[in-house]
């Protein structure tokens, strides 16, 4: 078995290639842009976090998010239309 390229890890990690754009054409997605989110989806420090700092959530699908914490802890969440929400968890 060949050891995974960077390509590989974009592929595996969700990115896609190319989409369709909102007149209905094929778009690419630049290797750069790929990479940057990939970057932005792996943290570089060795500290480990509660939540990934990207999750994909996908139309029409449940919108779940399990963080990683030891002891009960109280969160906000903030919408991007400015909505909030507090959460025990």
């Amino acid at each position: 078995m060949k050891p995974k390229n960077h390509l590989d890890n974009i592929a595996a990690s969700g990115i896609a290639a190319d989409y369709i754009n909102a007149h209905g054409e094929p778009q690419a997605i630049s290797l750069l842009t790929r990479q940057r989110l990939l970057a932005a989806m792996r943290p570089s420090s060795g500290v480990a976090t509660p939540l990934p700092p990207v999750v994909i959530f996908r139309h029409r699908q449940p919108l779940i998010l399990t963080p990683k914490i030891a002891a009960q802890t109280r969160w906000q969440l903030v919408s991007e239309a400015g909505k909030t929400g507090l959460v025990n968890v």
